[in-house]
């Protein structure tokens, strides 16, 4: 079934094909410092203070000296399970 487009008055609009592109094979790889990175950028934007930001940095650098040393098959960011996550935090919270 398409999708109707909605028309503005006195402006003739050539009706559009609409087609459901799957994204389901798409996938971006990024490693964790490229994550960071980007997610670092977008709390600046944000107006994060620099100790917060500082403070993310030093919680991802934990992170990656313990993917470094329990991990090292670890690369990308998508090698991270919502298990794993768990582990994780309790393996820092002791």
């Amino acid at each position: 079934m398409a999708k109707k487009v909605i028309k503005q008055r006195g402006t003739p609009l050539k009706e559009r094909n609409q087609s459901r592109q799957s994204t389901d094979n798409f996938k971006i790889e990024y490693t964790i410092q490229e994550a960071l990175d980007i997610f670092l950028r977008a709390k600046v934007a944000e107006g994060a203070r620099k100790r917060t930001l500082r403070e993310y940095v030093r919680h991802i650098r934990y992170l990656t000296e313990y993917l470094s040393v329990y991990h090292p098959s670890f690369i990308y960011v998508s090698d991270l399970s919502p298990s794993f996550n768990k582990r994780i935090y309790h393996f820092f919270k002791k």
